[in-house]
C-alpha cells in the first residue's frame, strides 16, 4: 500500500486545526460553569407567579437565559424584592 503525503499546506492547516482545538480545550477547562437567570415559577391555590433566580450550570447545560423552571436547587439565588 501507498503512503498518504500531505503538502506543506495541507500540514499547516493541520497544525492551525490542532491550535484552535488546543486553545478550545484550555477554554472548556478554565470556565467549566456559567451563571443564567431564569424564570422560577412558583404556584399556590390563589395562582401563579414568576421569580428571577441565578443558577449556576455547567458549560454544556441547555439551560438558557429567560428559560422557565418550576424545580429550586440547592445554590439557587434571588432578589428579594420586599
Amino acid at each position: 500500500m501507498g503512503q498518504i503525503h500531505k503538502t506543506k499546506s495541507q500540514n499547516q492547516e493541520t497544525s492551525s486545526l490542532d491550535g484552535i482545538r488546543s486553545q478550545l480545550n484550555k477554554m472548556k477547562s478554565e470556565n467549566s460553569v456559567r451563571v443564567v437567570t431564569l424564570k422560577y415559577k412558583s404556584c399556590c391555590g390563589c395562582g401563579c407567579d414568576y421569580s428571577d433566580i441565578r443558577r449556576t450550570v455547567p458549560m454544556d447545560s441547555p439551560l438558557q437565559n429567560g428559560d422557565v423552571t418550576e424545580n429550586w436547587e440547592d445554590g439557587d439565588d434571588y432578589d428579594d424584592y420586599v
